[in-house]
């Protein structure tokens, strides 16, 4: 009996291991991504500052040691802007760090917003105060979707894996965001671009009704901006078939003429 129990503990933690390794692995890989976008956002460099931000709303991340960092740099270049309201250097690095603090999807920050509002005699830098306090909640929801690490396979990125979070999520709403941010990002490794190829391939003939042709242009769009050398005939494919919605058709030949 005692040999039985003893086998079945060495079983269990031969089973277990892989796991916490795994789990190891992801947060450490997590601690060196927020550990990156803080270095960014305490340099002195504005542009160095705007990228980061960016970059945190696009990461779904709702850590606080990283939000902590973002209201700081807030209170920063509010401060600069409040010093010399006219000049418009201040603004968009000021938008950026708004819709980044809006993206922690924490109610907290309502306020903190809502004292942009009220104190910045910049239009661009209250109406974009403004959209990301009203986007919180939204925000939230995304996180949950993007930080869920069941599927995610060692060796991918871990902002890869939220992408495909949300790609395969069951809301065209969120495919199509995806789409957005990758495209406005102007990034995406190879696993995500053959996901959005695929996705593509077998959505452009069919008519699911809601957001479908919009996120299939989407699609179409990023694609023709990433990877046009590597899916441009796939796309010219789509565009020359006429049982392709005709508003995908448009966006892909726009897209591929851009470009």
């Amino acid at each position: 009996m005692k040999g039985y129990s003893y086998r079945l503990i060495i079983l269990l933690a031969t089973l277990l291991t892989p796991l916490v390794g795994l789990g190891e692995d992801v947060d450490q890989l997590l601690t060196a991504e927020i550990d990156q976008y803080i270095s960014g956002l305490q340099s002195d460099n504005i542009n160095t500052v705007e990228i980061t931000a960016n970059k945190i709303s696009a990461s779904g991340l709702s850590d606080s040691r990283l939000f902590v960092e973002v209201e700081q740099a807030i209170d920063k270049y509010h401060k600069k802007q409040m010093i010399t309201p006219k000049d418009e250097a201040w603004v968009p690095v000021m938008t950026s760090l708004l819709r980044a603090l809006g993206s922690s999807g924490d109610n907290k920050y309502i306020s903190v917003l809502n004292r942009i509002v009220d104190e910045s005699s910049s239009r661009g830098t209250r109406n974009r105060a403004v959209r990301a306090a009203t986007k919180v909640s939204w925000y939230a929801k995304r996180n949950r979707i993007m930080q869920d690490m069941k599927n995610h396979q060692p060796g991918t990125s871990l902002i890869t894996t939220r992408y495909l979070n949300l790609f395969t999520y069951s809301d065209q709403i969120m495919n199509r965001y995806a789409a957005e941010e990758i495209y406005r990002l102007d990034e995406a490794d190879e696993i995500l671009l053959g996901k959005v190829m695929s996705d593509l391939n077998k959505g452009a003939t069919q008519d699911l009704g809601g957001h479908h042709a919009d996120v299939m242009a989407w699609y179409c769009r990023v694609l023709g901006k990433l990877a046009k050398d590597k899916y441009g005939e796939d796309i010219q494919r789509l565009i020359d078939n006429k049982s392709v919605h005709k508003k995908i058709r448009k966006h892909c030949r726009k897209e591929l003429d851009r470009h």
